[in-house]
């Protein structure tokens, strides 16, 4: 192995067996073979390389290796001089800066213009302690600085996303690296435990800690299950959910709020019994969180409030207009990610 080297000023070929032809300045190569540039190792199996234009195309066993990040792929295309890398098939791209690992079946990076794409069941792991969170769509688009950390991180069409704490499902998502803000855009919903929350538009806000605030835009629902039947229901026009990192720890609805809850009591054994239900109007609401669930409903400027026994309770004002549970949206596990709705 490597019995065969041909050189040139700024890189070097290593095989076993290579076809060189001088008037092209082509080298072809069917067996183990590494190509060694200023900032790049290419491995493959088969292809060819032309030492004039620093083209190479790798179409077996294919693993290139710069700097910040490693690619594994079918198929191979880079060019050296304009810093473009295509792969096709079984493409796994891990980038040592960003912590992240790219999946797809298309990936294309252009490193003088500073983004990447990745297509065709793309998938996102971003690489957090052991606690990833793992992000499926059509297409991922990142920009990056000229040190390579991501700027933006666009992706759009059928995303989904998993991590134990913390699932999401929408259109289309921009996380702005810089600003540590993840928006979410066309029907998106977040589930955190036992909560759902909805809006025409999710912003999320992070910190070094994890998720410092959720912010929900215009017909704005956070939501939890009593039962197959019964669902707490909050509403207003926006909300802000507050955070200390992994846990919400209270919520501001503004605008037009609006609340079905179901008043509960348990006994010595836990066991829950429900008492009844307050349903309630104002101009905000403030609910307060306890293990992740909301334990207290604050309505203020000049509110409405009427608590009914569960035999009274009216069968119209069970469901706040425009509520919808979106379990059939949620991801419970990473493969779920990858599973979408017909429509």
């Amino acid at each position: 192995m490597d019995k065969v080297e041909l050189s040139n000023n700024s890189s070097h070929v290593y095989t076993d067996t290579l076809k060189y032809n001088s008037q092209t300045n082509v080298a072809l190569f069917e067996s183990y073979t590494r190509i060694i540039s200023d900032s790049t190792t290419i491995y493959s199996e088969c292809g060819w390389y032309n030492t004039n234009t620093k083209k190479a195309h790798s179409s077996k066993a294919t693993k290139i290796i710069s700097e910040s990040n490693t690619l594994i792929c079918d198929t191979l295309d880079y060019d050296e001089k304009n810093k473009i890398t295509i792969g096709k098939m079984n493409v796994v791209m891990t980038d040592s800066v960003n912590d992240v690992i790219l999946l797809g079946n298309y990936a294309f990076s252009n490193e003088h213009l500073n983004y990447l794409f990745i297509t065709d069941s793309a998938t996102a792991i971003f690489i957090d302690n052991g606690d990833s969170l793992f992000l499926h769509s059509d297409t991922l688009f990142a920009t990056t600085d000229k040190d390579n950390n991501f700027e933006t991180v666009k992706s759009y069409h059928n995303v989904k996303f998993f991590r134990q704490d913390i699932q999401g499902s929408c259109d289309s998502i921009l996380y702005s690296v810089k600003d540590s803000l993840i928006t979410m855009f066309y029907e998106p919903v977040i589930w955190h435990e036992e909560n759902q929350f909805s809006a025409d538009t999710i912003v999320m806000e992070l910190n070094a800690e994890g998720i410092k605030e959720i912010h929900l835009t215009s017909n704005s629902f956070i939501s939890s299950k009593v039962d197959d039947s019964k669902f707490n229901q909050m509403y207003g026009k926006n909300a802000i959910i507050y955070f200390d990192g992994k846990n919400p720890l209270y919520c501001n609805i503004i605008g037009n709020a609006q609340s079905v809850y179901y008043l509960t009591e348990e006994d010595e054994a836990g066991n829950s019994s429900l008492l009844g239900v307050n349903v309630g109007i104002g101009s905000g609401i403030k609910i307060y969180f306890k293990n992740r669930k909301p334990t207290r409903i604050v309505t203020y400027d000049n509110p409405n409030m009427q608590t009914y026994p569960m035999k009274d309770f009216p069968e119209e004002k069970k469901t706040l207009k425009g509520f919808k549970w979106h379990s059939t949206k949620r991801p419970m596990n990473v493969k779920d990610i990858y599973k979408h709705e017909r429509k």
